[in-house]
């Protein structure tokens, strides 16, 4: 009996052991989605201000991506740009999510909207011109979304480091 007692408080230590390390990794997940989640706030915010310069467009795609709901399409274009006579490439159409399409005659429709060698108008980072973006996000949600499993990550993670114990003497059960 003292043995399968001795045995069952080992596994309960090494459960305990393993939900702290389990919650410390979603605490440090859920801090990286809150940090992203601000940084794309941060640059949608600031690139209401930032300058702009002509751009011309060297690649298209429209990328396909399975879901539960079934498949989605986004278009995507590659532009090149140049600030002080040195060339900038970058793919992002926003700072926020890009725009995705279930039906794919309308996605195609969008993405020959830029086709290649088109003029494009490009917002630039003055501090950093290797970010750009095609025009400013219309939605806030990918971000809020971002803060709020991030928010619930660290929250999570916190009770369960808080409430389950670890038995530092492993003794303590003879």
């Amino acid at each position: 009996f003292t043995i399968i007692v001795c045995v069952m408080f080992d596994a309960i230590v090494y459960y305990n052991l393993f939900l702290k390390i389990a919650s410390s990794f979603v605490v440090c997940l859920g801090v990286l989605l809150v940090f992203w989640g601000l940084q794309i706030y941060n640059d949608e915010k600031n690139s209401q201000y930032w300058p702009s310069t002509s751009g011309t467009v060297i690649q298209t795609e429209l990328i396909r991506s399975c879901c539960r709901g079934g498949v989605s399409f986004t278009p995507s274009w590659t532009y090149e740009y140049f600030i002080d006579s040195k060339r900038y490439t970058s793919y992002r159409t926003t700072f926020g999510s890009a725009d995705t399409y279930s039906n794919e005659v309308k996605a195609q429709q969008v993405l020959c909207s830029h086709p290649i060698g088109s003029k494009v108008s490009v917002i630039y980072n003055p501090n950093n011109h290797n970010k750009a973006a095609l025009q400013l996000s219309n939605s806030t949600s990918f971000y809020w979304l971002l803060l709020f499993v991030g928010l619930l990550c660290i929250i999570i993670g916190l009770f369960i480091l808080k409430v389950v114990p670890i038995h530092k003497n492993e003794n303590n059960y003879v």
